[in-house]
């Protein structure tokens, strides 16, 4: 049995090894951490990481990272009690590509990294019956796809594929017409159900209206009165309206009721934002906006034109009055005018520039030439790696051409395709950029549309039978908070 004496010597030994260990561990839950090396507590910083896949392993300089604690709201995983200092951080998934990125941690700090995308090694494709497919676009209400193609004999062929059930059906052909070999677009009606098909003969381009649900088609220039239309888009204010340019004036057309309004003159190009329609005007180079339908009923956007006007031949792309982009595809220049937070900026992003995309939040700019992709931040963006308003930051630059060049979803990364491959980069440039293979196609310079609202890929794809269009899931289905 303990004496007294022993059992006081007992109580004693605890408490004052309470009194060392406490300090300590409230250091430790605190986030600090004792250095050896420079024999004093140094406070830890933190990684916050979002992925797609959920399920990963993280490593930090090889060692894998056995505590990681799974925030439902967000999906992300948060490590904390990290010393400051330079990491590698490597991110690995089974039948994935592995991600890697040099990292530095400071004290108080945490290091965010909320858009990380890991592609699969394997990924399984859906064909769909469009042999000769050429292009193809989807329908505002993601349930149909119109594809141009051409049959063994050369005709020009376009047909509607129903997604859901894939079946397709004829809604145009020609053995005269070829499909338009320039970048406008079959374009879509607000409600699905019509499409614009511009085609060329001979030199001339015509635009013929192709109803889906009877199966009419149209030829506009029966309609207008004239071959010389260019431009068509759908009125997004009324349903089964028209604008187009002929000359340098801008009309309205319902191709149903035949009506026909003049609504502006002397106009170069023309954009539809919302409800709102702007215009540019050649003679001064400033933007317009219409306030109503009268005969140019307009209202000043724009306070000073291009600095090269030598070609006033510019398309606008307009985000909001605030934000809008000037293209001269002759000279592939390509200006923006930023009526930002801070300042208001007219600058040229490009002369050699082979297109651009608005972020659907108008905060990046993305635009590309035959070997470069760049990024134009219009607002600040404060969520890391932050960006500044105005700044521009070249993303990469290739040896082999780039096409197809778009935003993926989270708009911190961008898709393109080169060498028979589609691939993406991610917008991080701290430190490496990683750029991933998504899948080989198998044709060069494959063309491809990524749907965010589907999660899917479509592209047209080779092989031994020719061209065809194929659709693949990406980013992969995640089940409830991410998980898969």
């Amino acid at each position: 049995m303990m004496s007294v004496s022993a059992k006081r010597i007992f109580f004693w030994g605890l408490f004052l090894l309470f009194l060392l260990t406490a300090p300590a561990a409230l250091f430790y839950a605190k986030g600090y951490r004792f250095s050896f090396r420079q024999g004093v507590f140094v406070y830890t910083g933190s990684i916050a990481i979002r992925s797609v896949p959920q399920n990963i392993e993280i490593l930090l300089n090889n060692k894998p990272v056995k505590s990681k604690k799974i925030n439902f709201i967000n999906s992300s995983y948060h490590i904390d009690g990290i010393r400051p200092g330079e990491y590698i951080l490597d991110i690995q998934s089974p039948g994935y590509n592995n991600w890697s990125k040099k990292i530095f941690i400071h004290s108080g700090n945490s290091y965010e990294l909320w858009n990380v995308i890991l592609t699969k090694k394997e990924i399984e494709k859906k064909s769909y019956d469009a042999p000769g497919i050429e292009k193809f676009f989807i329908s505002p209400d993601k349930k149909k796809i119109a594809i141009a193609q051409y049959g063994s004999d050369g005709e020009f062929l376009v047909k509607v594929l129903a997604i859901g059930s894939g079946i397709a059906t004829d809604v145009f052909s020609s053995l005269e017409y070829k499909l338009a070999p320039d970048k406008e677009n079959i374009e879509w009606s607000p409600q699905s159900d019509k499409i614009i098909i511009p085609a060329v003969k001979d030199g001339t381009k015509r635009y013929f209206l192709a109803n889906i649900e009877n199966n009419e088609t149209v030829n506009l220039k029966d309609i207008a009165g004239t071959d010389a239309i260019r431009n068509v888009r759908w009125d997004l204010g009324k349903n089964n309206w028209l604008y187009y340019l002929s000359g340098n004036n801008l009309f309205n057309l319902n191709p149903e009721s035949k009506e026909l309004k003049t609504l502006a003159e002397d106009i170069a190009s023309y954009d539809i934002s919302g409800s709102k329609v702007y215009l540019f005007r050649p003679s001064d180079g400033i933007i317009y906006r219409m306030k109503s339908e009268k005969m140019n009923d307009t209202e000043k956007i724009s306070s000073a034109p291009p600095l090269d006007m030598s070609n006033p031949d510019f398309q606008i792309t307009v985000y909001d009055e605030t934000r809008i982009t000037f293209f001269n595809k002759n000279k592939k220049l390509l200006y923006v005018y930023n009526e930002g937070i801070k300042d208001d900026y007219f600058k040229e992003l490009s002369g050699n520039a082979g297109g651009f995309q608005f972020s659907d939040d108008g905060k990046k700019l993305l635009y590309w030439s035959e070997f470069e992709i760049s990024l134009y931040f219009l607002r600040d963006w404060d969520v890391q790696p932050k960006r500044e308003e105005n700044e521009s930051r070249q993303l990469l630059r290739f040896s082999s051409q780039i096409e197809n060049v778009q935003w993926h979803k989270d708009y911190e990364h961008v898709l393109f395709s080169t060498d028979k491959k589609i691939k993406i980069v991610e917008a991080d440039y701290r430190d490496n950029i990683n750029i991933m293979d998504i899948l080989n196609t198998n044709e060069d310079n494959s063309a491809f549309i990524a749907d965010s609202s589907l999660n899917k890929i479509f592209f047209i794809g080779e092989d031994r039978n020719g061209k065809n269009l194929y659709s693949i899931d990406f980013p992969e289905k995640t089940g409830i908070f991410g998980l898969r």
